[in-house]
């Protein structure tokens, strides 16, 4: 069998459409309440976000079951539409059997209300209603002859067969991946390009340049089958199935686009739910060479809406300041699940906001957190080693503002409803789930809580009154409905604010952060910028961070870490919990520094940073506020931290503690 790749082509996304409407996606609500589980889940519905520019195509696919797979259906009042095939918006499917595409164009104008606004083909005889369909897995087309970009949605719920098999007949096919991933191309198959024998697994593009062997959502590629019989590639789904096998309730019984293409509304079937009962929406964003998790990774968007004895319910996703909008995601998928029915607590009581007073100072006086550095502290004797490496890896001091630092969630926990909170990896923490079966409890939990949306799903909650914090690592919700978590750390804020190293059950569940270190330490927050003061050590992120001294040692922290996910072995690298202190002699006034940004340096200068994770960047974290930045969305410090020279840090010496 000697097959070769022809080019396929993806364009890349812009944000700007046409208006439309769609109401193309449609399933049937299951009336049946009897034996109702306390929490059921819907099948993931979401969509593809396809932006062709200008007089330009794109080839594509879908890789959702449509209800409807007719192409009247799934882009219905989308792109643009003219009196003939010369002016129209085009899709092109590739017929296999003829070996010629087949030209759908849409109509407008032509005087013929039972076409116009339809997909139509043309014939001798005139234009007719076209009876084409879109598979999982199936290429296409989608040509805009237009002179503005324009979006398209392709929407449907996921695939979650076992397997798809795609048939190519011989010579040439349109093919996609019909899962919701970034799929592997293989095949045990011979290819030829020419006269080379390409290896097995191996795949050439048109200009024999090797490929990446993998295809992205929503991608297509030619497939050229030079056997002369057909040919069946079959897929296995490459993620778990947990979703019910008929439907349930609620579900997702439509998406609806607005007229402009701003926005989405989830529509959601429950007919035969108690009028008590609530729901909660939950949303996946899929980037282009990422992959969906069906069992994880979902973020709550909106929780307990009222039932109350309706039918239907209608929720509008707009985006919000921690969610962006449907034109600026590539693939956004939903999920409807059962709230919390009856719990006589409003979802979001106990929630307070996300701002601290200014002077608020968690743990004791004497932590290391709170202590400033002395006039002449001791220095490690390797700290020019240390900044020297540092140097030679990063060129400039950065800081994370929204990805990769964490949200602070003020609450009142007294008046928050209570969770369990399930752990998603890893070993339990007896301090705070002392029967070790991965599930904490009594964990107070406004509805409105979210995490950073980044891989690690830090997220803190600060109760000022109580005097506590709970941190957690890769927090987010389970296709039931529970509140899941890599990692829990419940912290006494009148304490020391850190754990003895290396100690506890399983020593490495301390701490959302590599270091073990708690995120209200340390992190930046907006009202101390404001008042001109921070009056703790800073957190902060190094590229070179050690794992030992010598090679085949255990693994070594300094107080306030408790563990390490450092790499490096040697004193050329910068221990965990150690403290970087900015010269004090460096004239702050010199680096020409924004007000604002000075009070970072002289905190940097007072109190340091301490080294609380791996990274590949030297950043410090300010609180993440949302994707619109909030307060910081005006701040210069993003622009200036830079101004700060690397070189000028030292390392202050620190006592090693040794894993046992």
């Amino acid at each position: 069998m000697k097959m070769t790749l022809k080019n396929g082509q993806w364009f890349g996304l812009m944000a700007v459409m046409t208006g439309y409407s769609f109401a193309g996606l449609h399933f049937t609500a299951d009336a049946r309440a009897a034996d109702l589980p306390s929490n059921v889940v819907s099948k993931p519905v979401g969509f593809v976000r396809v932006a062709v520019p200008p007089n330009t195509s794109a080839l594509c696919s879908a890789p959702f079951v449509m209800a409807d797979p007719s192409l009247q259906s799934i882009l219905s009042g989308q792109l643009t539409g003219g009196t003939n095939a010369a002016t129209a918006d085009q899709i092109l499917k590739w017929d296999t059997t003829t070996q010629k595409y087949i030209i759908i164009h849409k109509l407008e104008g032509s005087g013929n209300p039972a076409l116009d606004g339809s997909w139509v083909e043309s014939t001798p005889s005139g234009p007719m209603l076209s009876s084409a369909t879109i598979m999982p897995g199936e290429g296409f087309w989608i040509k805009n002859q237009h002179s503005a970009t324009q979006s398209v949605f392709v929407a449907g719920e996921i695939v979650v067969s076992a397997s798809v098999s795609i048939t190519a007949p011989p010579s040439m096919s349109l093919l996609g991946y019909p899962y919701d991933v970034r799929g592997r191309i293989s095949a045990p198959i011979t290819r030829k390009s020419g006269k080379r024998t390409i290896a097995v697994g191996t795949w050439y593009n048109a200009k024999n340049t090797v490929v990446d062997g993998y295809m992205n959502m929503g991608e297509s590629l030619w497939y050229k089958n030079l056997t002369g019989t057909a040919m069946t590639w079959k897929v296995w789904r490459p993620y778990a199935n947990p979703f019910p096998a008929t439907p349930g309730i609620p579900n997702i019984a439509q998406l609806r686009f607005n007229q402009n293409g701003q926005a989405v509304t989830v529509i959601m079937g429950t007919a035969g739910l108690p009028s008590n009962a609530t729901v909660c929406v939950h949303y996946q964003d899929v980037a282009l060479t990422d992959s969906f998790n069906s069992t994880n990774g979902w973020t709550l968007a909106q929780a307990d809406i009222p039932v109350q004895g309706r039918s239907v319910l209608e929720w509008t996703d707009t985006g919000s300041s921690v969610r962006s909008g449907i034109t600026s995601v590539r693939t956004r998928i939903y999920l409807v699940t059962r709230g919390q029915d009856s719990l006589g607590i409003p979802a979001n009581a106990g929630y307070l906001g996300m701002s601290l007073p200014a002077g608020f100072t968690p743990f004791s006086a004497s932590s290391p957190w709170n202590t400033p550095i002395a006039a002449n502290p001791e220095i490690d004797p390797d700290s020019d080693l240390m900044i020297s490496t540092l140097s030679a890896e990063v060129s400039d001091l950065g800081a994370a503002f929204v990805k990769w630092t964490t949200p602070v969630h003020v609450i009142d926990s007294a008046q928050a409803r209570k969770v369990s909170v399930y752990s998603i990896k890893g070993p339990k923490n007896s301090d705070v789930d002392p029967n070790e079966d991965g599930i904490v409890e009594n964990i107070p939990m406004p509805a409105c809580i979210w995490p950073d949306p980044e891989r690690d799903g830090h997220m803190v909650m600060v109760d000022p009154v109580a005097r506590k914090s709970w941190e957690f690592s890769r927090f987010g919700m389970d296709t039931n409905g529970n509140y899941t978590s890599s990692g829990i750390s419940i912290w006494d804020l009148n304490g020391a604010g850190y754990h003895a190293p290396f100690t506890g059950s399983y020593w490495w569940t301390y701490g959302s952060n590599g270091a073990g270190v708690p995120w209200i330490g340390g992190i930046i927050r907006p009202e101390e910028i404001a008042a001109g003061e921070i009056t703790h050590a800073i957190l902060c992120a190094t590229p070179v961070n050690r794992k030992c001294t010598v090679d085949g040692q255990k693994e070594q922290v300094c107080i306030p870490a408790c563990k390490t996910d450092g790499w490096g072995i040697g004193t050329a690298y910068i221990p965990e919990g150690a403290r970087l202190q900015l010269d004090p002699n460096l004239d702050l006034d010199a680096l020409k520094l924004s007000p604002e940004t000075k009070v970072v340096a002289r905190a940097m200068q007072t109190y340091g940073m301490i080294v609380s994770d791996n990274s590949s960047a030297f950043k410090t974290y300010f609180q993440n506020l949302g994707t619109d930045w909030g307060a910081w969305a005006n701040s210069p410090i993003p622009d200036e931290l830079w101004k700060i020279p690397v070189s000028s840090f030292r390392v202050l010496k620190c006592n090693l503690v040794t894993r046992p």
